[in-house]
């Protein structure tokens, strides 16, 4: 039986006893009007019975009222054989418990003689012994025993027929309870199969993604390349669901847990709104994040988790906003030593939810209207599965809203609290004045915290033109914030009348991630200091500030205005690359080299930022997280198809070796460096790449540098092509490692300090991957650690994590644990020796 049958088998049975009451409120009205004293007891263990119910000519025979006997307040229970001697009653209650009427009379002074006659009948119900007493005086009452025997039998009835009723409906709730139980533990069995069979589920798909990935890097026609793109687009849509309900299922069966790992709030906020924002600023909507300079930053938690539970929220207050602004708030709601309690929002301006159905939305495949799955899409998983955690992280979830006003969703998280760091706040720019000018009061009052919080005094203005009125009569300013997008006058108007009055003020320019094109090249040509691209995050805002006024607080002259007009041998550079050492390498030898260097974490993120600014050189990683370098570069073509321009892009991979030129022709790539990066050849390569130049696809000289950077490569062997020609490979080359980075103490200490700090989240990360089998994770790390260890000339290390990158690659984890034991050996190794590259970093040449 289901619980359905179950439930209407008990509303069935709540009906029969419903109707049986209703009969017993007749025998009631009966009873109320016979000439005859009507009491039932409750019999007690030791005598101590009590009074549950009388008629009213019972309590007349002892000369009260029915209320005032019934009533326990203020006088001694009646007892049952009241109206008996004393020397009597014992032989009387031992025949009743025996299960026997008793019959008798008694006489008793009540105002004058009063004779009795009474009759005692015991029964049981729910396991609890009950005696019903008829009394009547005798005179006058002996022409009406046959009604008296005639009510006895209704009253005999009326208590088989309750007797009978009470087993039927404890019959049916236990059976009801069997049924639910039956179905709870069938729900649990099918949430705890979807759970085991995450593995089997997971690993075709990633078997028909991998492979997928694997074809597109071979020679394909346009029309292949097209169909297999779209397979893998579909393929991650439905790894997506497939996780979603996964995930669902594991929290159905209890086997869903959080992993807590220290991370930085602050950045894990502003990473998951810029994934967001230009989504956001397509629909024509603010996005903005505040984060009070009392939250702690540095926290203990499961930052992934999080994220998913505020990517989740934010994708909703999109999905429904049309206008205004979506704002994600981060409170303090608790903080200890080593404990702390956040309260999240998300407030939109959307269309808001019926306060019917706020309850609802909370609930699994449930939305708060049916046709809602069929205008915005979506499974109604998302906030149930957020629900869930939410409670995991102890804390507690809900919505406030009004239909057409728009949303806002609260929840709670109890986090632990890392060791206590201080957020910068350099001293050097304490009391700086600053203008801000942003339409958007939420952007401009986020700005001025920011600002205040960082020590400058902030002015915030609505509009361009209440800007210009304020530098000419509340001046001067360090440099000014300006939204690009303002009516009447927006900020790149009034660059240009600051142009014409020729002012030295300094001017951040504050961009969308969807703006018009052009934007960033339009702040070149006006000589803006800088942008900022919205949601404004503080540690960005802080490093354009000190980019800006340097170190001592005096504000920089723009660069624009100030430049002269001769060639310039220095480019506008987007590297891609996700490693946080060679980010580091990489922007080292570029900045000595004069370049500006935009950095992108990831393929997605640089593709994003090259359809927004200008750039003359791309340098483009190859594995990356959420888009690798060939997908990368294939979008950027795609953007330049429609642009009608070309930018060279250049591949770096430890890959390097005879062979890879066609592949990187073939993914739309100019050319292609080795890992780790060897400063010398990267110059030259991006000499000889420059706008100045003519692209490597057009000009067969441009091989010679693909060619001679083999060469080089093969003279002097990377940790990945080298060959073992001694017993015991050298652990850390330390005069390549110090070569590599020009024997520069500042920068050999700060790599060797990011990579000890880096390293621990990977190997956790790896960990993760291992456990969950996701072989592209496992690809993936172990490809990362690898060239992060590379740069050091570590070439057991490298090795060590070259052998994890194959197996992930291969989906071959037999020996997985085996492996990664020696990847974690061989890094306990290097610590050491990375030290002692400090060391020797700092010793005098000779």
């Amino acid at each position: 039986m289901t619980r359905n049958e179950a439930a209407a088998e008990l509303a069935a049975c709540q009906a029969e006893l419903a109707t049986l009451y209703e009969r017993t409120a007749s025998y009631r009205l009966m009873m109320a009007h016979s000439f005859e004293g009507y009491a039932l007891f409750e019999l007690g263990e030791h005598g101590d019975d009590r009074l549950v119910q009388c008629n009213d000519r019972y309590a007349a025979l002892l000369g009260r009222s029915r209320e005032e006997l019934l009533s326990p307040v203020g006088r001694r229970p009646l007892q049952l054989f009241w109206h008996a001697p004393a020397e009597e009653q014992p032989r009387w209650r031992s025949q009743l418990l025996g299960g026997q009427p008793t019959l008798g009379s008694s006489s008793r002074i009540q105002g004058g003689r009063l004779e009795l006659e009474w009759r005692v009948i015991p029964f049981h119900s729910g396991g609890q012994a009950f005696a019903l007493e008829v009394a009547r005086e005798v005179s006058g009452w002996r022409s009406a025993e046959r009604e008296v025997a005639e009510q006895r039998e209704a009253i005999a009835t009326l208590q088989q027929e309750m007797e009978a009723a009470a087993l039927q409906y404890q019959q049916a709730i236990e059976y009801a309870n069997q049924m639910a139980l039956a179905a709870e533990i069938a729900n649990a069995s099918k949430s705890e199969f979807l759970a085991n069979m995450s593995h089997e589920i997971r690993t075709p798909m990633n078997g028909i993604i991998g492979m997928t990935e694997l074809a597109l890097d071979t020679d394909l026609s346009t029309e292949q390349r097209e169909y297999l793109t779209l397979v893998r687009s579909s393929a991650d849509a439905l790894l997506t669901l497939i996780n979603d309900i996964l995930d669902f299922s594991k929290i159905e069966a209890g086997k869903l847990e959080l992993d807590p790992i220290e991370f930085g709030l602050r950045q894990l906020l502003s990473e998951t709104t810029s994934t967001l924002a230009v989504r956001c600023f397509e629909k024509g909507i603010e996005l903005a994040c505040r984060i009070p300079p009392e939250v702690p930053d540095k926290l203990v938690g499961d930052p992934g988790r999080l994220r998913q539970i505020i990517t989740n929220l934010i994708g909703n207050a999109v999905k429904f906003t049309h206008e205004g602004e979506v704002l994600l708030g981060a409170d303090l709601e608790y903080v200890s030593d080593d404990k702390v309690a956040l309260h999240f929002s998300v407030r939109d301006s959307g269309i808001g939810i019926p306060k019917d159905k706020q309850r609802l939305i909370f609930e699994a495949f449930s939305q708060a209207d049916g046709s809602t799955t069929r205008k915005y899409g979506g499974t109604g998983l998302g906030l149930a599965i957020c629900t869930q955690l939410v409670e995991l992280m102890g804390g507690e979830i809900w919505v406030e809203s009004e239909l057409g006003e728009g949303s806002t969703f609260h929840f709670t998280a109890h986090l632990g609290r890392a060791a206590a760091s201080e957020l910068p706040r350099p001293a050097a720019l304490a009391g700086l004045k600053v203008l801000v000018a942003d339409d958007n009061s939420t952007q401009a009052e986020i700005a001025a915290e920011l600002l205040g919080d960082l020590g400058l005094d902030p002015l915030v203005v609505s509009g361009g033109a209440a800007a210009l009125q304020m530098i000419e009569s509340s001046g001067p300013f360090a440099f000014a914030i300006l939204d690009a997008q303002m009516p009447g006058l927006d900020g790149f108007a009034v660059v240009e009348r600051l142009n014409e009055m020729d002012s030295p003020l300094s001017v951040l320019m504050l961009l969308t991630p969807a703006g018009p094109r052009g934007d960033a090249a339009r702040c070149r040509e006006l000589g803006v200091s800088g942008y900022l691209t919205k949601p404004l995050a503080r540690a960005e805002l802080l490093n354009a500030i000190e980019t800006l006024v340097g170190t001592d607080g005096e504000a920089r002259p723009s660069n624009s205005r100030a430049r002269p007009a001769e060639t310039r041998a220095h480019y506008r550079i987007l590297l891609a690359e996700d490693n946080a050492v060679n980010q580091k390498v990489a922007l080292r030898i570029l900045d000595k080299a004069g370049h500006q260097t935009t950095v992108a974490s990831n393929g997605q993120i640089a593709v994003e930022l090259y359809e927004q600014g200008e750039f003359e050189i791309v340098l483009m990683d190859v594995q990356m997280p959420e888009m690798n370098g060939y997908e990368a570069t294939a979008a950027i073509r795609a953007i330049e198809a429609a642009r009608g321009t070309h930018v060279p892009v250049v591949a770096m991979t430890a890959h390097a070796m005879k062979g890879d030129r066609e592949n990187c022709l073939q993914a739309g790539m100019d050319d292609y460096i080795s890992k780790p990066i060897d400063a010398e050849a990267l110059l030259r390569l991006i000499a000889t790449l420059g706008p100045e130049v003519e692209s490597a696809a057009d000009d067969d000289e441009s091989g010679a540098v693909m060619v001679e950077q083999m060469h080089a490569t093969e003279t002097v062997p990377d940790a990945e092509t080298a060959v073992e020609v001694e017993d015991e490979p050298v652990l850390l080359d330390f005069a390549v490692a110090l070569q590599r980075f020009d024997s520069d103490p500042e920068l050999v200490a700060e790599l060797v300090d990011l990579f000890l700090t880096e390293t621990p989240g990977m190997l956790d990360e790896l960990r993760q991957g291992i456990a969950g089998r996701d072989m592209k994770a496992v690809e993936r790390i172990g490809h990362t650690i690898k060239g992060a260890v590379g740069n050091f000339a570590a070439q057991p290390a490298f090795e060590a994590a070259h052998r994890i990158e194959r197996m992930g690659r291969a989906g071959e984890l037999d020996d997985i644990e085996t492996a990664l034991t020696a990847l974690l050996d061989e890094l306990e190794r290097l610590e050491p020796a990375l030290q002692e590259l400090i060391e020797r970093s700092t010793a005098p040449v000779t």
